[in-house]
């Protein structure tokens, strides 16, 4: 299965040994709460393609999705007072592949909004078109503009070349790679660097973070990165 990550950010801070002083590694600015937005569906009149939405009333929302109530204890679709919230929501395109976009995080840094998503999508082909979607459930004092940050990646190992500012910066975060059991392929001793294939890190951004805050570290490179910002 390949795996489409949006905006990859799977925790708000990670706690690093082994290489320099213990410290965290933190995403920008401060957490927002949220709740998830669940039992709704995109209705058939929806544009295709990926679409990412800052929705504000609810003549706009009822545009977009209808309820999708269930029988089961949860099944009722998430309430929304529009008087007091908005809504932040990522639709993919129509695929013939089962998809799942996850919510992950919510950042406030700057007078902006950083919305974090997971998104999964299987190689098996259906026989039908489904379109994913997740939504953030946002109070109205956090109503910021939005960014959103789209990365494509492939499935783990995640492969990284990490340069460092001497040699003794290289050897301690060779080091600190094969403390957290990722594989060290290659040692540019000349120039004081190292290729890793990473298979600690949930997301490849986590990464990038947890090598990039390790001491010495000057640059972190990362094979078949593709990035894509768009705002909202």
């Amino acid at each position: 299965m390949k795996t489409m990550r949006i905006i990859a950010a799977a925790a708000a801070v990670l706690m690093l040994t082994g290489c320099g002083a213990s410290r965290s590694v933190q995403l920008p600015g401060k957490s927002v709460p949220f709740a998830e937005g669940k039992n709704y569906f995109v209705r058939n009149g929806v544009a295709d393609g990926q679409r990412l939405l800052k929705i504000v009333s609810e003549k706009d929302f009822d545009s977009l999705f209808g309820m999708a109530a269930t029988m089961s204890p949860d099944g009722q679709p998430t309430a929304i007072d529009w008087e007091k919230q908005y809504v932040i929501a990522v639709i993919d395109s129509a695929m013939p592949y089962a998809e799942n976009i996850v919510t992950e995080a919510l950042r406030s840094d700057a007078g902006r909004l950083a919305a974090y998503f997971t998104l999964d999508r299987g190689n098996e082909k259906q026989s039908y078109t489904m379109r994913p979607f997740a939504m953030m459930i946002v109070d109205r004092k956090y109503n910021l503009p939005v960014d959103y940050k789209i990365e494509l990646q492939e499935e783990k190992p995640y492969r990284f070349i990490v340069y460092c500012k001497d040699k003794k910066s290289l050897d301690n975060a060779v080091k600190f790679a094969k403390n957290r059991g990722d594989e060290v392929t290659y040692e540019y001793n000349t120039i004081n660097a190292f290729a890793v294939s990473v298979n600690s890190c949930r997301l490849p951004s986590e990464g990038e973070r947890v090598y990039g805050s390790c001491k010495g570290v000057v640059n972190v490179y990362r094979d078949g990165k593709s990035t894509v910002q768009m705002k909202k």
